[in-house]
């Protein structure tokens, strides 16, 4: 995930996310958020200069994770 923040383009690391927080338990995915848009974040005129889009999303993901692995039939807890 470290690699994929440094070198990969924004959406490979999107995807390396959601593939990450389905294989393990990643409470650690919100610090790869930070360092993500502490390197590249920039104030995005669309989404009211708000800074840190990659924190709020994969904060978004892992909550979104969390519910989802409890309703899928495949992954156990």
């Amino acid at each position: 995930m470290f690699g994929s923040v440094l070198f990969l383009p924004w959406w490979i690391t999107i995807i390396f996310a959601i593939g990450f927080l389905f294989m393990f338990n990643a409470y650690e995915i919100m610090l790869w958020g930070i360092l993500a848009d502490l390197l590249y974040g920039a104030p995005v005129e669309s989404f009211y200069k708000i800074q840190f889009l990659f924190t709020i999303g994969f904060m978004l993901f892992f909550v979104a994770s969390y519910f989802l692995k409890k309703k899928l039939m495949f992954y156990d807890i």
